[in-house]
């Protein structure tokens, strides 16, 4: 039988990469004029973007999903070797959280409950955890009771907030519940009980809703807009090294640049936007780079984020009290009266950051590759 499974497992890497392969050439042979970031520029011919994207997937093992996030189909752009693959990003960091004894505290800042509990504890402000939800029964926390659906619908009445995966990655699985007249609202969608449960594919956590300070809001009020801040530990001290806002667009209830969002750089002196505004992933016929929100019409480059300092005196003392993490990236988003912390992510996603940035992928290796404690 062992025999049989390593027989099946040595044939599946041929045909992973020969996958690979395919997704990386049906990336740039199709038409480009609905990826490309810069579709006035003068941009590689097509054999040219296929050799860059066979080359990422032969070097790197994997398709580059970033190739025109980061320009690379133009004429012109920076080298490939200016960006960092995903399993360079991940290599990088995880081999400093392995030899600085920070496994422990990965995982307490991977599990979205326990960092709740551990930040509320520590008096740092974050969305309160209401629920487990599972298929068929509601597991509340305050007090400690489980419930049938019929009941939660009954006793929260009038209640908004998210429903996340606990292990979830980027906007994956996340949506927004709101019971009202006893109906189930599933992204401001009157939704049955049935199709409901259907969401709950794995063990979902069910947190307060969070009120967005109205600045937030001008920028574009269908979504909660956060901020993206990485912390590194310097000399025994956390120090931010790059910020970054998301904002939703065209109907998204998510941020998340993977779900449709974009994002502009922070300058960390400042806290204003700077620059302009990208889109990962192009939606038919709308920019990909913009000056302006696409929907709320309002200027990006100049816009201050409210109370960032805030975000970065709390993020970084929150990274001393975690310890020994070599770098954090925290989800922050700003309440009327408060920043607040929606989670951190030990193995940040760079990419955005390696768009915004000139020289970040030079600039993450120094600060990463040097003691931090």
């Amino acid at each position: 039988m062992n025999l049989i499974k390593i027989f099946f497992i040595s044939l599946r890497k041929p045909f992973n990469a020969l996958e690979k392969v395919y997704n990386a050439a049906s990336m740039v042979l199709g038409p480009i004029e609905s990826k490309t970031l810069y579709p006035q520029a003068l941009h590689k011919s097509k054999l040219r973007m296929l050799a860059d994207n066979l080359y990422w997937v032969l070097r790197y093992r994997e398709v580059n999903i970033s190739y025109f996030f980061y320009g690379l189909d133009r004429k012109n752009s920076p080298s490939l070797n200016s960006f960092l693959s995903t399993r360079q990003q991940m290599s990088l960091i995880g081999k400093q959280i392995a030899s600085s004894g920070g496994t422990t505290t990965k995982a307490i800042v991977k599990d979205k409950f326990l960092f709740a509990l551990v930040a509320q504890a520590l008096g740092y402000p974050s969305p309160y955890n209401i629920a487990f939800l599972e298929p068929d029964v509601v597991d509340c926390f305050s007090p400690r009771q489980l419930m049938s659906y019929e009941t939660f619908i009954e006793k929260y009445e009038g209640f908004r907030g998210f429903c996340k995966p606990i292990y979830g990655k980027g906007a994956r699985g996340i949506f927004t519940l709101g019971i009202q007249d006893g109906k189930i609202f599933v992204n401001d969608d009157v939704v049955s009980l049935k199709t409901f449960q259907s969401y709950l594919k794995e063990k979902t956590l069910l947190q307060e809703k969070i009120i967005q300070h109205e600045d937030m809001s001008k920028l574009y009020p269908s979504s909660i807009n956060t901020i993206r801040l990485v912390t590194i530990l310097k000399d025994r001290k956390a120090i931010p090294l790059a910020a970054a806002l998301r904002v939703g667009a065209y109907g998204n209830f998510v941020d998340n640049i993977k779900a449709g969002g974009m994002v502009a750089g922070i300058n960390l002196e400042t806290g204003k936007l700077q620059g302009n505004a990208l889109f990962k992933y192009r939606k038919p016929g709308k920019p990909g780079i913009v000056t302006h929100h696409p929907n709320t019409g309002v200027a990006l480059d100049g816009y201050q984020i409210p109370m960032f300092q805030e975000c970065v005196d709390l993020a970084c003392q929150f990274h001393r009290d975690l310890g020994n993490l070599p770098t954090i990236g925290w989800d922050i988003a700003i309440t009327p009266t408060t920043p607040c912390i929606i989670e951190g992510n030990t193995l940040w996603d760079a990419s955005m950051f390696l768009a915004l940035e000139p020289n970040f992928k030079t600039k993450l290796i120094e600060v990463i590759k040097r003691p931090h404690t």
